[in-house]
């Protein structure tokens, strides 16, 4: 089980459940060079794919004047490794045309040879993965990871890609409104290699502790990573699985009144409970998609990424 330390010490399991189900997810995605009309975009998916099967992708995007979706329509993808527990990676090259805005892809299994996609669709994202190919963004982060070392903070994150990338400042909060720079580390300028950082904060503050990352480009912009938050000391640990889920999400270790809400891509809250010991909540009314998962109690609040399938 793989422990992340949030304002809680927060448990999000993998093989939590006996409930076993092909699944598909996106995970990133790669620009290559810029062509008269169009641009490749490789994108990768992970999915625990049954022998004899494979992933197809599509992209979803529009063209300035008009609002009207279009589509690359379905490609096969290439396997691209192994991702662990049972699952592989797969890369689906995409041709999207340079004007294009409001970019997301979807996945799906299929069989292998197959011209159409079969089954365990991702769904296209709430929220574009490229806002603009004009301005693609200069980092692809693959995570961020915030624990508690005893009396210091431990920072983990990676990218998928940089383009320009000068380096990654680190900021510390004590309320998420009001940071201060802790820390530098140098970026990799430009790679398509996935990159691996590392950084100790060696005097956070007692309790509650927010961070994020700005990362730099040498043209001067900047773009900000999405916030952690970590508590040095006492933590209650609040165990929350399967990720991802399909029909219920079990909660254990509840050891006091803890407030969980579940707030879909646009923020918008889809569910909330009360919870005062271990309980199991029906997700039969939500739609298959990426949530925030929120808990809340007397030591702060703790969030965390939930897939939701069907």
């Amino acid at each position: 089980m793989k422990k992340l330390l949030f304002l809680m010490t927060f448990f999000i399991t993998a093989g939590y459940s006996a409930i076993a189900a092909t699944f598909v997810q996106y995970v990133s995605y790669t620009i290559g060079t810029r062509g008269a009309t169009t641009t490749p975009v490789t994108v990768r998916f992970v999915s625990n794919t049954q022998p004899g099967e494979g992933v197809m992708g599509q992209a979803r995007y529009v063209v300035d004047p008009s609002p009207t979706p279009q589509y690359t329509g379905f490609v096969a993808g290439t396997y691209a490794g192994d991702a662990g527990n049972g699952n592989s990676y797969f890369d689906v090259v995409l041709q999207i045309p340079n004007n294009a805005s409001n970019v997301t892809f979807e996945g799906a299994n299929a069989p292998y040879g197959a011209t159409s996609p079969g089954s365990n669709y991702t769904g296209f994202s709430a929220t574009p993965q490229i806002a603009s190919m004009e301005q693609a963004l200069p980092v692809q982060w693959a995570d961020f990871v915030v624990a508690a070392e005893g009396s210091t903070a431990r920072m983990q994150w990676g990218t998928f890609a940089e383009i320009d990338n000068v380096a990654f400042e680190v900021q510390r909060s004590t309320n998420s409104n009001t940071w201060e720079v802790v820390g530098r580390l140098n970026g990799k300028g430009t790679t398509s290699v996935r990159q691996q950082y590392s950084f100790i904060d060696a005097a956070p503050n007692q309790g509650l502790n927010y961070y994020r990352l700005r990362q730099i480009d040498a043209n001067g912009k900047s773009s900000l990573s999405r916030v952690r938050s970590v508590v040095i000391g006492n933590a209650v640990e609040v165990l929350a699985g399967p990720n991802p889920a399909v029909r219920y999400l079990n909660l254990r270790n509840v050891s006091e009144k803890t407030e969980l809400v579940l707030m879909d891509a646009q923020g918008r809250q889809q569910l909330r409970r009360t919870l005062t010991q271990d309980a199991a909540i029906g997700l039969d009314n939500l739609n298959a998609g990426v949530y925030m998962l929120r808990m809340t109690n007397t030591r702060g609040t703790a969030t965390s990424r939930l897939v939701v399938q069907r």
